[in-house]
């Protein structure tokens, strides 16, 4: 595959909670993508809340077809095998060199390759002006900065 499907933390943050939710397992391509409604609440998802010094951010791992595989580096691989209900992992009480990570740091990967959801509460980030719908993100890349 040509994608890089590592995911990696955009901030210095802490992580404080983990949720599966489970779903179907569309394609994301461009195709799928605009003629399936909802497609991004509808697939699988691994959802990571943080935090941060300006706010919360959620780092979301979307499923899709041929993948379905979705790894964190604290809890490992959480899917498959695929769960009929939400599970909810809180982060509390995990040693601090598991649950802070560094601008950069790796935080995930897909087992093949997906999508990755990534927001900050209103009036956190000034987004890249440079960044369209459809283009390709690649590691270090500039996505914005914190206001």
């Amino acid at each position: 595959p040509r994608d890089y499907h590592r995911i990696h933390c955009p901030a210095y943050s802490e992580l404080v909670e983990t949720t599966y939710i489970p779903g179907r397992l569309f394609a994301v391509n461009p195709i799928t993508v605009s003629t399936v409604s909802n497609i991004f609440s509808r697939n699988e998802r691994v959802v990571n809340i943080f935090k941060t010094s300006f706010g919360q951010m959620a780092v979301i791992s979307v499923g899709a077809f041929f993948v379905g595989s979705i790894e964190t580096k604290l809890l490992g691989e959480i899917t498959p095998p695929h769960k009929s209900n939400i599970k909810t992992w809180q982060h509390g009480a995990t040693p601090e060199y598991y649950k802070n990570y560094k601008k950069g740091d790796e935080i995930g990967r897909f087992n093949m390759g997906s999508t990755v959801i990534l927001l900050f509460e209103k009036g956190t980030m000034n987004w890249n002006k440079q960044l369209k719908p459809g283009n390709f993100v690649k590691m270090g890349e500039l996505l914005g900065f914190e206001l």
